[in-house]
C-alpha cells in the first residue's frame, strides 16, 4: 500500500510552531509521516523541530534529517532516546553527509562526508546498543562513550535497543509546505 509523507523544513518563513501545527493537521488528514529536512536556509535544527511536532502529534510517523559532525554520536544516541521516549517510538533518522559547505557554516574543518557518515552512523548503532565505546577513526572519536539500554527508559529493546531505525524513507509523494501553510 503506497505511504504519503509530508516534508517541511525548506521554508524560512514558517516558524517551527507553524510547522508544528502542519504536523497535526497533515496527521488528521491520514499522512503516514510527516518529515523535517536540517537545511541551512532555514536556521532550525532538527531536534527542536522533531520535540514540537511529537508533542504536537499523537500517531503520525516523524521523519528528519540529522547532519552528521553537528552533534557528536554520544549526545545524537541519548537525543533519540529521548525523542523516542516523548513520541512513543515515532522517530525515524535519515543521516545527511556534512558537506564541505555545512562544515564552514558550522567552523568545522571540512572531511569526506562519506568517511564521517559511516563512521557517525556506525559508532551511534554501537552506543545504542548498549555497547560501552571507545571509538578512534577519521573522523569520529568517542572514549568510553555509552548509552543508557534498552528497557532503561521504559522502552523495548530493538534490532539497536530502541525502536526508530536507520533507514531511508520511502514516501511516494512528498509535498512543499509552502502552498498549504494557509491552511
Amino acid at each position: 500500500m503506497p505511504k504519503t509523507g509530508f516534508a517541511t523544513g525548506y521554508d524560512p518563513a514558517l516558524s517551527v510552531r507553524d510547522m508544528a501545527r502542519l504536523a497535526a493537521q497533515v496527521e488528521s488528514r491520514g499522512y503516514d509521516m510527516f518529515f523535517f529536512s536540517e537545511a541551512l536556509l532555514c536556521n532550525r535544527d532538527s531536534v527542536t523541530a522533531m520535540t514540537a511536532f511529537g508533542l504536537a502529534t499523537t500517531t503520525i510517523a516523524l521523519g528528519c534529517t540529522q547532519v552528521v559532525r553537528l552533534r557528536s554520536p554520544l549526545v545524537m544516541a541519548q537525543t533519540l532516546a529521548s525523542l523516542d521516549e516523548l513520541t512513543g517510538g515515532r522517530v525515524v533518522l535519515a543521516p545527511g553527509a556534512c558537506t564541505d559547505k555545512h562544515a564552514r557554516r558550522h567552523g568545522l574543518v571540512p572531511f569526506t562526508p562519506a568517511v564521517s557518515l559511516r563512521e557517525w552512523i556506525e559508532t551511534i548503532r554501537r552506543i545504542l546498543a548498549g555497547e560501552r565505546l571507545t571509538y578512534r577513526g577519521q573522523s569520529v572519536e568517542q572514549v568510553n562513550a555509552c548509552c543508557l539500554g534498552p528497557g532503561v527508559l521504559g522502552l523495548p529493546g530493538g534490532e539497536f535497543g530502541y525502536r526508530f531505525e536507520f533507514r531511508e524513507p520511502r514516501w511516494q509523494q512528498v509535498v512543499d509546505p509552502a502552498p498549504h501553510a494557509s491552511r
